[in-house]
């Protein structure tokens, strides 16, 4: 009676940061109707030495009955102690009639280990050509796949037939050492409610060749089921199917999901039936596959060769060729396969050529460039040529490239941004870079660029901020369109502005009237006149654009002051090293002035709001304001009961300058108070 069975494998481990560790013993479980078979192996040569060393240890614990698990499970050692492989005079008898166990007992016992007599056939395909242990090591474990009763002489399998239906139980296997750890062994928690046939083979097909036909099959699928098939085979003239060879077949280097082989033949006149079925790691034999059925053929072997080729006129070509085949008398027909690009998608222009052709002329959209001739055999087989091109005569270049678009970053990356062209023969571009307008072009891209689109890398050390450029259009045949006009980008201006130069200064009546000297050529938005007064914080006392080049300042005592002069440009940057200059003033002690002079910002409403305190002395107030670039002008005349005024006329970015003088009942004036607010 045939045994169907179940896989299941389960592997225990200590703790979840050992679940890298390779156990040294695998595990599989077999279910079948009456009984549960168990195989196991060593999963490194290490462990192989240290089994036959120390054996084996198979625990048994029934974790559940009728569904109610059990509190305290009994562990039970099946065999009572630990397991051997047999003596080698107990493997003699069963070896004369295994090949399976005459190779595993010669991997234990043998002095010398190698396998002749059977060099590039059947066993020894699965030898690793390494070392001799590691060649007994795994050729004895691939044996006792094939073979369970060879498994067990060798302590790698046991047949549990003290079973029960609604039972369910837990074994363990481990090697027997002083020391073992629980990542050192592997359980399988099985039952007979687990049971189910073994599953059919699927997806065999044959494929029919010149006296041969090859087989395939799907083999990932069913990889937990069967490590290797049998193959059996009978002619239409034959009853009973016969094995093709002695020994299961194993993809010993499967990548895909399928498995081949291929069945020589002796003639292509006898049409042969195939099955297949698998063997799993107790040596069991599962149900057989559908049949198929095919016999040989025999192809015309060809290599098509476009010869020459070219457009004749508007839509036609003319092709020549040599099929190149062993029988041509066994050629069905020819097509034409066409494509605008060489590796793009090929597309049928013409089929049904007959046989005997050897130059065509055909319509042809000139669009197209490439061709191929595909030959068809009367198998329905087919080969197809390499590309040939096919020279189109066209002297119109495309358009010029349209709406170019230059972006340059803070880093000097230059980004370009054009219309794609819309011509059918379009091959590509070329991008061009100047530095002045009239200047000659540079190419920047010898090979086309396909995308409407490109990336430059601009030097920011040079002091030239200009940079123009133009794209053109090539199409397949090599003509290039006009260059654009081209387009003018700026360079990020990273260069601090000129130093303003103090040419000179007047002290008179208690005020200093500053000269300075400017560079006209640099892009300056306002310079700062800055004084400090012995140490104190810098305060800011005047802002103008290039048009001023002097200023009054009234020092509010006696004392030494030092100016500064910065510049200030549209990108922001400020002069790195001002010149200083100190000068030394008398001022007339005022018996009166404005206190509290200040100014409050809103950015948000954008307002300016001057404040000042109420002096009794004071007749009425007159504010003057300066705007960039423009003479202090009286603002504001204000009564002596106001002490605050609000400017609503200002615009961002901007710098301007309020001085306040007080008016007192006997006609005095006070000396003036100024801010600077930006």
């Amino acid at each position: 009676m045939m045994l169907l069975c179940c896989w299941v494998s389960l592997h225990i481990y200590a703790q979840e940061e050992s679940h890298k560790k390779q156990p040294p013993v695998a595990i599989k479980v077999k279910v079948t109707e009456d009984a549960i078979l168990l195989r196991w192996a060593p999963s490194s040569p290490k462990a192989w030495i240290e089994a036959r060393k120390h054996g084996f240890i198979l625990e048994k614990y029934t974790i559940s009955i009728s569904g109610k698990v059990i509190d305290y499970p009994e562990k039970q050692v099946l065999g009572s102690k630990a397991l051997f492989p047999v003596p080698l005079e107990e493997w003699e008898a069963y070896a004369d009639t295994s090949d399976y166990a005459a190779v595993i007992a010669q991997a234990f016992f043998g002095h010398d280990f190698s396998l002749g007599g059977h060099q590039g056939t059947g066993i020894s395909q699965i030898i690793n050509q390494s070392d001799e242990l590691q060649q007994r090591f795994q050729t004895s474990v691939f044996m006792a796949e094939n073979d369970f009763k060879a498994a067990s002489l060798a302590a790698w399998a046991w047949k549990d037939t003290d079973v029960k239906k609604g039972e369910k139980y837990l074994y363990r296997v481990y090697i027997n050492e002083s020391e073992v750890n629980v990542i050192d062994t592997v359980a399988v928690f099985t039952g007979l409610d687990d049971y189910r046939k073994m599953p059919l083979p699927i997806g065999l097909q044959a494929v029919s060749g010149d006296k041969s036909i090859m087989l395939s099959w799907n083999y990932a699928f069913l990889s937990g089921d069967y490590h290797s098939y049998h193959i059996e085979r009978k002619s239409e003239k034959e009853v009973n199917f016969q094995k093709i060879t002695d020994l299961p077949v194993t993809p010993l280097f499967a990548s895909g999901k399928e498995m081949f082989f291929v069945d020589s033949l002796e003639s292509n006149d006898i049409k042969y039936a195939y099955r297949i079925r698998g063997v799993d790691s107790f040596g069991e034999c599962g149900p057989y596959s559908d049949v198929v059925a095919a016999e040989g053929t025999q192809s015309a072997t060809c290599l098509p060769q476009i010869l020459s080729g070219e457009f004749i006129n508007s839509g036609q070509a003319t092709i020549y060729w040599e099929p190149h085949c062993e029988q041509i008398d066994r050629i069905h027909s020819f097509g034409i396969l066409s494509s605008n690009q060489i590796d793009g998608l090929y597309k049928t222009a013409l089929k049904n050529i007959s046989q005997e052709k050897r130059e065509l002329t055909f319509f042809l959209n000139e669009d197209v460039a490439y061709v191929k001739l595909i030959v068809y055999d009367l198998n329905g087989d087919s080969a197809v040529s390499l590309p040939y091109y096919l020279l189109q005569t066209d002297s119109i270049p495309p358009l010029a490239p349209l709406d170019l678009e230059v972006s340059v970053d803070s880093l000097g990356i230059a980004r370009l941004m054009w219309t794609h062209n819309k011509e059918p023969d379009f091959a590509g571009y070329r991008v061009a870079r100047s530095f002045a307008e009239n200047e000659e072009q540079t190419v920047l891209t010898p090979q086309f660029i396909s995308e409407a689109q490109f990336s430059d890398t601009l030097s920011l050390s040079t002091i030239n901020r200009k940079v123009y450029y133009a794209v053109s259009a090539i199409d397949h045949h090599f003509n290039e369109s006009a260059f654009c006009l081209p387009v003018l980008a700026l360079k990020p201006d990273n260069t601090p502005p000129a130093e303003p130069v103090f040419s000179g200064y007047k002290v008179e009546d208690g005020s200093i009237e500053l000269f300075w000297i400017t560079d006209p050529q640099d892009d300056v938005i306002y310079y700062l006149l800055r004084k400090a007064e012995n140490d104190t914080i810098t305060e800011m006392v005047f802002s103008a654009g290039n048009a001023i080049q002097s200023q009054v300042d009234y020092p509010p005592q006696t004392g030494c002051y030092e100016y500064t002069m910065l510049a200030i440009d549209k990108s922001n940057n400020v002069t790195k090293s001002p010149a200083s200059l100190k000068i030394c003033i008398h001022v007339p002690k005022q018996e009166f002035h404005v206190g509290g002079f200040s100014a409050f910002r809103d950015r948000i409403n954008e307002y300016i709001e001057l404040s000042w305190h109420k002096h009794p002395q004071a007749l009425s107030y007159r504010i003057y304001k300066n705007e960039p670039d423009k003479a202090l002008t009286l603002w504001k005349e204000l009564d002596a009961s106001v002490t605050k005024v609000t400017d609503e006329n200002i615009y961002p970015a901007s710098t301007y300058q309020y001085t306040i003088i007080l008016l007192s009942h006997d006609g005095q004036m006070c000396r003036p108070q100024t801010i600077i607010v930006k």
